[in-house]
Order: structure tokens, then sequence, then C-alpha cells
């Protein structure tokens, strides 16, 4: 992969914020599974929730 000058870079929380949204929803919103998925606790899950103001899954 190359980034050429002009090419739009996300920031790396927009990036993990979408990551975490798509695994959620291949999850059918089951948090227990996509934290697993993820590999991080419950807890840090619903708090990045939480910092992305999400407030349902589906």
């Amino acid at each position: 992969m190359s980034v050429k000058l002009g090419d739009t870079i996300q920031p790396i929380k927009e990036v993990g914020q979408d990551y975490i949204l798509i695994v959620l929803a291949l999850c059918d919103g089951d948090k227990h599974k996509a934290a697993h998925a993820l590999q991080m606790g419950i807890t840090t899950l619903y708090r990045k929730l939480s910092e992305y103001k999400v407030t349902h899954c589906e």
C-alpha cells in the first residue's frame, strides 16, 4: 500500500471507532462477542462506545 500526496488519511481514532462498530455489527450487536473478537475487555468496549456516544447497536 502506498500513500500519495492528496490522499485522505483518517485519524487513528476514527479508524478504530469504525472498526469497533463494524465488528459490533458483525456480532449482531452482541457486545460480549464483539469484545471477545476484538480481544478487549467488556468494560473497555463499553468505555469506547460511551466515548463514541453510541447509544444503541444493531
